[in-house]
């Protein structure tokens, strides 16, 4: 949650193209640095390379978070199903629990080890940006299906990062129906917290991976 803030201001500032591309290459280099930690614990580094699988998964934490807020940018593509389309976005993360799976299935399928698979994981990622790139609407293609959509501009966002202002601002609005506000975020915390559920399996599924809960 405390991540959600400076990817709203990135977004403004960037749009959504930008944000959805920089995410997916974001997801790529912590992947590569899972890989290596991976890598590390074959050859018997693991008390070194350890340090370097937190890091890769923060930042793919980080990048999974851009990319799917990226989505935002189809909003006014679909001005009569916007909340089905934020409700798509927050599911990325409870589906994303099928790709252990997906991982599992590809060892097995094989032959592979999990650091193969890792890193076949990360090449995908790479043209995962280009499309992106592609498909992701622009900030100016945002602001023109908004127009059409409201039959009046959006103010555009500030040239500047402006932190305080922004953040000043966006409480100002969230003041508006408050409890319209507070029911989302209760819906959306109920929602996140099946991914914590979900966490509790690590130590089982790790023993399936590698031999030993360790």
């Amino acid at each position: 949650y405390v991540l959600l803030a400076p990817i709203g201001l990135l977004y403004d500032r960037w749009g959504a193209r930008v944000l959805g591309a920089f995410g997916a290459a974001t997801c790529a280099g912590g992947q590569v640095l899972v890989w290596l930690s991976i890598v590390g614990a074959r050859i018997g580094q693991d008390a070194v390379t350890c340090y370097v699988f937190v890091v890769g998964m923060f930042i793919c934490d980080f990048g999974s978070m851009l990319n799917s807020f990226s989505f935002m940018g189809l909003i006014w593509h679909f001005p009569g199903n916007q909340s089905f389309m934020i409700a798509l976005i927050n599911a990325t993360y409870q589906v994303s629990a099928f790709l252990p799976m997906i991982v599992e299935w590809a060892m097995y399928a094989f032959g592979l080890d999990l650091g193969t698979v890792m890193l076949i994981w990360s090449g995908l990622l790479v043209p995962i940006t280009y499309i992106c790139w592609r498909l992701v609407p622009s900030q100016f293609e945002y602001f023109e299906r908004a127009k059409k959509s409201l039959g009046m501009p959006l103010p555009r966002p500030p040239k500047d990062i402006q932190v305080c202002r922004m953040m000043t601002r966006a409480w100002a609005i969230l003041r508006h129906d408050m409890c319209d506000h507070v029911a989302s975020g209760v819906a959306l915390s109920a929602g996140f917290a099946f991914p914590v559920f979900y966490a509790s399996m690590a130590a089982p599924y790790g023993k399936e991976l590698f031999g030993t809960k360790q």
